[in-house]
């Protein structure tokens, strides 16, 4: 296998599972873990319903007069309606939790948004009511998670106490109560049948929140569901006045991550539109350009990609599609120039040209770039995959690209010799 490549593999892998999992588990980015300024605790349950330990917990939320939120799985709503029901009925919240309880990551995003979808189908059907919350098994988002789950609030949680194993009550009661703060989603589960749990330990759950609800009335704890956190306090945690779309952040953060895993560098600062990277050239065929310049497999070459963030803030800047075509060839051109200077160092003596992959390459050519076809393989197949993912979530007619020219959204090659940056922009 070829370093290309396990770094195509590398980069799929790390986008797709480790990068979601540190934004969201992590720093928080997207979604919703507690809440700030809230006086309330939000009570949640994750696996059911369950017929044994699902009525038992909603048994001693009643006798307490506290309601939750479930995140049900599909599979088991459809088996046992009737605790469904009764959730509605008793004023709780009804989130999806999957059709089956089976890890993002090793499902494609289509699967997951399927059987989300079908998850709230059979919640809606029951009650009436299509569930908008959403907690992914083991708290596991892939990254398209982002992108295809839009519809749903992707709520993970500021406590989690181990429940799902047979302990003591005492032991379980002193986790709680070290989870307990103004804003925060508890976490707890009312099944045994999911992989790690062991069996009968919802019964010890059950006793220790009993024991949790007597001890909290008494000191006036606020509990609440967990779409109730947020709105208490009359902001909008997810799409906040002054700031881009979350989806646009975290991928924003990936972008980060990517410069600082594979050596990619600002010239100025971070307000320039082109960043670069050193590479050698790892394609089969030569290419061959217009001055004479042959560019064969391992001649080294500067990878450039374009600042994504620095191409959000021009659009804020243009009131039409054409006046941004505009500004985005005057900063190219600006770029080129300080690219063309870094290049003129005695260090970069071996470097022969330019290089990237672009999705939407109409244009270039009055830059002096020279577009080429990419050979297919697996490499291709994963830049076109990412550069159409990339071209959704950041750009603002992203989707409707999406639908009207998906012919036209083949990554292709862009090369300019070092022979033509200097005589253009030096």
């Amino acid at each position: 296998m070829g370093l290309w490549v396990l770094e195509a593999v590398l980069t799929l892998v790390i986008l797709y599972s480790l990068l979601p999992f540190f934004l969201s588990r992590v720093a928080g980015i997207g979604v919703m873990r507690s809440v700030r300024g809230s006086t309330s605790t939000a009570l949640t349950f994750d696996d059911g319903p369950h017929p044994i330990y699902t009525p038992l917990v909603l048994d001693v939320l009643q006798k307490h007069g506290v309601r939750a939120t479930f995140f049900v799985m599909g599979s088991q709503a459809e088996l046992h309606p009737e605790l469904i029901r009764r959730m509605h009925r008793e004023g709780h919240g009804i989130g999806v939790h999957g059709y089956r309880h089976r890890p993002h990551w090793l499902m494609s995003p289509w699967k997951v948004r399927r059987e989300a979808q079908r998850t709230a189908e059979v919640v809606e059907r029951l009650t009436g009511v299509r569930p908008t919350l959403l907690r992914p098994p083991w708290g596991l988002l892939n990254l398209l998670d982002f992108v295809v789950l839009r519809e749903f609030r992707i709520v993970l949680w500021s406590g989690m106490v181990g429940d799902w194993r047979k302990q003591s009550v005492a032991r379980l009661s002193r986790r709680l109560q070290k989870s307990l703060r103004a804003g925060a989603v508890l976490v707890l589960h009312d099944s045994d049948e999911t992989v790690g749990a062991e069996h009968g330990a919802p019964l010890v759950m059950v006793e220790a929140l009993e024991k949790l609800l007597r001890e909290t009335a008494a000191s006036g704890m606020d509990w609440v569901r967990a779409e109730e956190l947020e709105r208490e306090t009359g902001v909008d945690q997810g799409s906040r006045s002054g700031k881009l779309p979350w989806v646009t952040r975290v991928w924003l953060g990936w972008e980060h991550l990517f410069q600082r895993l594979f050596h990619v560098q600002t010239l100025r600062s971070d307000r320039d539109l082109l960043f670069v990277r050193l590479c050698r050239y790892k394609g089969r065929e030569a290419i061959e350009l217009d001055d004479g310049t042959v560019i064969q497999r391992g001649d080294q070459l500067m990878e450039i990609h374009l600042n994504n963030e620095q191409l959000l803030a021009l659009h804020g800047q243009a009131n039409s599609e054409m006046q941004l075509a505009k500004l985005l060839l005057k900063e190219m051109r600006r770029a080129l120039r300080v690219v063309a200077s870094h290049l003129n160092h005695p260090d970069h003596e071996a470097v022969k040209a330019l290089y990237g992959i672009s999705l939407i390459n109409r244009g270039i050519g009055p830059l002096g770039f020279r577009k080429i076809s990419m050979s297919r393989g697996l490499f291709a197949l994963a830049t076109k995959w990412y550069l159409r993912v990339l071209l959704r979530v950041l750009h603002p007619q992203g989707r409707e690209r999406m639908k009207i020219r998906t012919d036209a959204l083949v990554p292709q090659q862009v090369v300019l010799s070092r022979q033509e940056l200097f005589a253009r922009y030096l």
